[in-house]
């Protein structure tokens, strides 16, 4: 490597820490995270942050699992080496996207240009998954706590048609697309091989069940801090607010980067007649936001870097 692209390769090294650094302490500084000494610490809450620390290569090997299992059943093989690797690259864009919509290009991308459009098709069926999941577990939150706007007919008539809408887009979204393809207007634009997107039912249900258990091992995270830093526990109504948590945040649009002062305000909102201290609260969605997202990203940033002096190398 000459010396010019020694010094390229080190400029991005620093713009790349000094960045992280930066955005690291405005987290921090955002989430009261200096306040966590005044916190009572005993046993059971250190054990509970040690166990949802180490659920996290739990959470994203079940996520490459399932991604390994949708480039598999399309016929295009790859290691879960590969498959995490695409995964906690993808990670590493869902922190600068909006929505984290650059998770499956970040994905597609990791794996080469062989059947790149592809893969970030097949990205669709694991997205509706984890809407219909997230969604889905809303609902069953809100019929919980049964309020005035809840029993309101529009509003069941409208949770109604919501989940109908996804669960006919993840069955047959392959096969409206077909269908939509072989329009005449639609394929002025070129030829479109709609065949081999398409997704078995078999495979949907698996995707399906993979998303399933990765939210429930996410969910714990939260369950069991939640638990364990509550002053007088409830179960089920910390499940139910963990649910409308998850709800709240699917919707929203920003970077996973600023998106944690988003989320630290649901969980204020959601818990806000329970009994568990603000800056306490703060500090679990902040604590996992870190394990669950951070982390994997820095990962995520690792092989890009990888990938970034392999390019360099080539040229």
């Amino acid at each position: 490597m000459d010396k010019s692209k020694k010094i390229l390769l080190w400029v991005f090294k620093i713009i790349i820490f000094i960045v992280l650094l930066v955005c690291l302490f405005l987290q921090i500084k955002k989430s009261g995270y200096t306040k966590v000494l005044l916190l009572e610490w005993n046993h059971e809450r250190l054990i509970a942050l040690i166990i949802c620390f180490f659920l996290m290569p739990l959470n994203w090997s079940v996520e490459a699992l399932k991604w390994r299992y949708i480039n598999k059943s399309n016929g295009d093989s790859i290691s879960f080496k590969q498959s995490l690797g695409a995964v906690v690259f993808g990670a590493c864009a869902g922190m600068l996207s909006p929505g984290r919509w650059g998770e499956p290009l970040a994905r597609a991308a990791y794996l080469g240009k062989n059947r790149r459009s592809d893969r970030i098709y097949w990205n669709i069926a694991g997205i509706l998954a984890q809407w219909l999941v997230t969604l889905f577990a809303g609902f069953v939150a809100f019929y919980y706590y049964q309020n005035q706007v809840l029993n309101s007919f529009a509003f069941r008539l409208s949770a109604f048609f919501f989940i109908t809408l996804l669960v006919v887009l993840f069955l047959w979204h392959d096969r409206i697309l077909s269908r939509f393809s072989q329009m005449s207007w639609i394929r002025e634009f070129g030829e479109f091989n709609s065949d081999r997107l398409k997704i078995k039912d078999k495979t949907k249900f698996l995707i399906l069940i993979y998303t399933a258990l990765r939210f429930s091992v996410y969910t714990f995270q939260y369950f069991i801090l939640i638990y364990v830093f509550s002053i007088n526990q409830n179960a089920s109504e910390i499940l139910m607010n963990i649910f409308l948590i998850f709800f709240f945040q699917s919707f929203s649009i920003l970077p996973g980067l600023i998106d944690l002062g988003v989320k630290g305000n649901i969980a204020l909102a959601v818990f806000h007649n329970a009994d568990i201290d603000p800056t306490t609260l703060v500090f679990i969605i902040f604590f996992i936001w870190i394990v669950n997202l951070f982390i994997p990203a820095l990962l995520g940033y690792a092989l890009f870097y990888r990938k970034f002096n392999l390019l360099l190398n080539e040229k």
